[in-house]
């Protein structure tokens, strides 16, 4: 008896470690490239409009900006209002459900240009996506997260912080769009 029971214990033990965890978004950015501003050293940088950033476990990071004039000095990014949000598992349990274990359609990758909505993640199993598309051409279910993501945006929740560091990976992404679409040289 006490053998099946010692049998019983491992066969179990076995069958709990094989179970495979379900990977989650660890990181998550939304920006809309609106075009290029050039900062006071006369740097370019994409100009986004807005920036939503989420790290698990962590607040959600929101920054926007006001128009500028293209042959003005602007900040970088042309963010100038910065926002925290406390997370919210609906809208985390929004963006593992949109981006986890899809593929998206390449119709959505457009190559012409890079005045487009991004979404930028990385999964907790290390995988990096970009997910590119343009007005009127959302993929498949993504509308539901543009409007949670528009929501929050707009919410009365927000409280204003300092002027917080862009993450890294957009920083990357940045390098490989102008790697692509090389910036004019500054004319002011």
């Amino acid at each position: 008896m006490k053998r099946n029971i010692y049998w019983l214990i491992a066969l179990l033990f076995i069958l709990y470690s094989c179970k495979e965890k379900v990977p989650e978004i660890n990181k998550f950015i939304f920006i809309d490239v609106k075009g290029l501003v050039y900062d006071s050293l006369k740097q370019p940088s994409i100009w986004i409009f807005p920036y939503f950033y989420y790290e698990k476990n962590n607040h959600f990071k929101i920054a926007t900006c006001h128009y500028f004039n293209p042959d003005s000095i602007a900040p970088p990014y042309g963010l100038n209002d910065f926002y925290e949000l406390a997370e919210d598992q609906i809208t985390v349990a929004l963006i593992n459900k949109t981006l986890i274990n899809r593929s998206f359609d390449s119709t959505y990758n457009f190559t012409n240009g890079a005045r487009y909505r991004y979404f930028l993640y990385e999964t907790s199993d290390n995988k990096k996506g970009v997910v590119k598309f343009g007005d009127g051409y959302i993929p498949d279910g993504f509308g539901v997260l543009l409007n949670r993501l528009g929501v929050l945006g707009e919410s009365d929740q927000l409280f204003r912080v300092k002027p917080f560091v862009i993450d890294s990976m957009l920083i990357k992404f940045e390098n490989k769009l102008f790697a692509k679409y090389p910036p004019p040289p500054c004319h002011f």
